[in-house]
């Protein structure tokens, strides 16, 4: 018995990320792929023997999306990231996690995969407490910030208290 090929083997195949593949695959409009890479993503796909499930949109509905800006800067990122992983299977979900950079364009890109599979929601979360500036495309989708939170206040937000818990620390 062979092993069906998954969008990870397209994407080390074609030399994408995976979320790329899952794009194309996907057909998500306004996905900023080249069209050589589209063609590329897709004969490869073909070649491979892949294809998406039917019914893919009701599987994905118990996945999470998780937006987070950076993993390397701090040694926080691996539970911070095994709490939502946690917490979602508790609820029979699973956290699919991309890595920004906080670049719009990378955060643009996930939300649209993200929207078109169907996901039940996004995490989107900084390893460093900031106010951020939603992307527009966050509002498609159920949200919920990560220690950031927005200036309007548009979005419900899960942040530390540690500058109050400082300030009521040193203010006796």
């Amino acid at each position: 018995m062979t092993k069906r090929a998954t969008m990870n083997d397209i994407a080390l195949a074609a030399g994408v990320s995976q979320a790329t593949v899952s794009l194309v695959l996907n057909d998500v409009p306004n996905a900023r792929v080249s069209a050589e890479t589209r063609a590329r993503v897709r004969a490869l796909a073909e070649s491979m023997g892949y294809a998406l499930k039917a019914g893919a949109r009701a599987v994905s509905s118990r996945v999470i999306g998780l937006l987070i800006d950076d993993v390397s800067s701090t040694p926080f990122a691996a539970p911070f990231i095994e709490g939502a992983r946690a917490e979602a299977a508790r609820h029979g979900a699973i956290v699919s996690l991309i890595c920004t950079g906080a670049d719009p364009a990378a955060e643009d890109a996930a939300l649209q995969m993200f929207h078109a599979v169907g996901a039940a929601g996004v995490l989107y979360a900084s390893l460093v407490t900031r106010p951020v500036s939603p992307p527009r495309l966050l509002s498609q989708l159920p949200a919920v910030l990560l220690n950031c939170h927005d200036r309007d206040h548009g979005y419900a937000a899960v942040t530390p208290g540690d500058v109050m818990g400082a300030f009521n620390a040193t203010a006796a």
